[in-house]
């Protein structure tokens, strides 16, 4: 097999190198902030979280440009607007890190959040309002997108302020995952393989998160990308674009309110953190399952050539 193989090229821009980026970019930014700091002072570094925030974006941008190619400059089908707006998410979470805590923090944070809802309304949501959409389904379709990124943002601020980095990083890593066949079955394919390198990621931030163990603040910022990253993959996949099922799509959306939601159970908030990362896995997966344990079987006979599609292998179709 060449470099120009498909198959290599998934392994390389779908796996390993996602993976490998994410990881140094989380080690050295932890590392050097480390360095940094003040003599005696002890606990996370708050800059620290740059390096997992910035791994996470880069290594969507990294997995785009190999397995999907350079956008058009100006775009104009849905899926162009994908890299674009994971790479402001990036921008955003990097700079959020980046910045003193306190309320200037916030305010950074939640401006950035904004700018990425109206990338998003914009741009990929755009091209099936004109087609599908007719007078007050607009207002309702773009006012109900907005509100539920700003609720999803919110539940993983929560959710990453009650995790320990490498936790929130395993849970980000269960969600891209295990929305991999569900994103294939939409007939969104790039897009799931992409998804994979999403996880990828998130493992190369678990797996630098156990190194340096206490370093590394909760990781806010990089929930910026998860949620921007999922937001893209709804718009993309949903019955206007792609083939996703109304009810897959709602339980997509549900699950980083769900996630959530596990902090806000009375019973629940005397656990140990393990154990309600336990839980939050639990909530991930069951979730995941319900929605792509039906694309499975479809999703390793395309990759296996036993597929009854005229395409056959879908490697061999590429």
């Amino acid at each position: 097999m060449g470099l120009d193989d498909p198959r290599v090229q998934t392994a390389l821009f779908g796996v390993f190198g996602p993976a490998a980026l994410a990881f140094a970019a989380t080690l050295i930014a932890a590392l050097a902030f480390k360095a940094a700091r003040e003599p005696g002072e002890t606990g996370p570094v708050p800059r620290a979280g740059l390096g997992a925030a910035v791994g996470l974006a880069g290594a969507f941008v990294l997995a785009n440009l190999g397995l999907d190619g350079i956008p058009d400059a100006m775009p104009v089908a849905a899926a162009d607007w994908a890299l674009p707006i994971v790479a402001l998410a990036g921008i955003v979470a990097g700079v959020d890190a980046l910045v003193s805590k306190g309320k200037k923090r916030h305010v950074v944070r939640w401006l950035g959040r904004l700018a990425i809802v109206v990338a998003l309304v914009l741009g990929p949501m755009a091209r099936p309002r004109q087609n599908f959409w007719e007078g007050a389904e607009i207002a309702a379709w773009i006012g109900g997108a907005a509100v539920w990124m700003l609720l999803a943002f919110a539940a993983t601020d929560r959710t990453a302020s009650r995790s320990s980095p490498r936790g929130f990083a395993v849970v980000a890593m269960a969600l891209a995952g295990g929305l991999v066949p569900v994103i294939f079955g939409a007939g969104v394919t790039v897009q799931s393989q992409i998804a994979g390198a999403v996880a990828a990621a998130a493992g190369g931030i678990v797996a630098a998160a156990l190194l340096v163990r206490k370093s590394i603040p909760p990781l806010q910022a990089t929930g910026t990308v998860v949620v921007a990253w999922l937001a893209v993959m709804l718009a993309l996949s949903w019955q206007f674009v792609a083939e996703m099922a109304w009810w897959e799509f709602g339980v997509v959306a549900s699950i980083p309110l769900l996630v959530a939601a596990v902090d806000l159970i009375p019973g629940l908030r005397g656990l140990s953190d393990f154990k309600r990362l336990v839980i939050r896995l639990g909530v991930v997966i069951a979730t995941t399952a319900a929605v792509s344990g039906q694309h499975v079987s479809g999703l390793i006979e395309q990759l296996g050539g036993g597929s009854s599609d005229p395409y056959g292998d879908y490697y061999d179709s590429l």
